[in-house]
């Protein structure tokens, strides 16, 4: 099951969230794709980042709403596989989204 970072302030959202997130879990386990999908692109509008790896959700700043970059796929970009984890992942994620979206507009 997934579970909220630890070490992240509680939200009046906490438990929306963590339902969400269960039930795209669930959607995942039933190939339902789409419905994945369209859970995921919910939360990430709410600011929320899923590490599938991790088994785990947390927060993500807050694009304002007139940004359209909310609309591509919020990964476009994934660390090669077999590399080692670091504190600094989604540090780095981030940034590589926004250099990315960057060089789009």
């Amino acid at each position: 099951p997934f579970e909220k970072a630890p070490g992240l302030p509680e939200t009046e959202n906490d438990d929306q969230i963590q339902q969400m997130v269960e039930e795209r879990d669930a959607a995942r386990k039933d190939r339902d794709f789409d419905a994945a999908d369209g859970i995921k692109a919910e939360l990430t509008e709410m600011g929320v980042f899923i590490d599938d790896r991790k088994k785990q959700w947390s927060f993500r700043r807050a694009r304002s709403s007139g940004d359209d970059r909310t609309q591509r796929r919020v990964r476009p970009f994934e660390k090669a596989p077999g590399l080692p984890e670091t504190e600094n992942d989604d540090q780095i994620q981030q940034m590589v989204e926004e250099r990315d979206a960057a060089r789009k507009d």
